[in-house]
């Protein structure tokens, strides 16, 4: 898996469609204040903070400090430690 590849699986497997790439994710669901993050959650990353065409990175919010994310094409999916370094804000799918 890539980061949006990995997000789009997640989400399919609850019937929710996702576009194949983490800007497109981005735009396309409902946004969430860091501060009511939910597991589920798809949380982004980007070189600017302040403009989301920056985005490069999707990862999703495990809880509890944690996210499962895909590094890069190629990696192994694993869970991280949640990173706020680079982090844009957060969208809930499929509401």
């Amino acid at each position: 898996f890539d980061c949006s590849g990995l997000a789009l699986y997640a989400w399919a497997q609850q019937g929710v469609y996702l576009p194949h790439y983490s800007g497109y994710q981005y735009n396309y669901s409902t946004k969430v204040s860091k501060n009511n993050l939910q597991p589920g959650d798809l949380v982004f990353y980007a070189y600017n903070t302040s403009n989301p065409a920056t985005i490069h990175h999707v990862a999703i919010y495990m809880g509890n400090g944690q996210m499962v994310e895909a590094p890069q094409s190629g990696s192994v999916v694993k869970i991280s430690p949640m990173r706020w370094s680079g982090y844009i804000g957060a969208t809930r799918p499929g509401v």
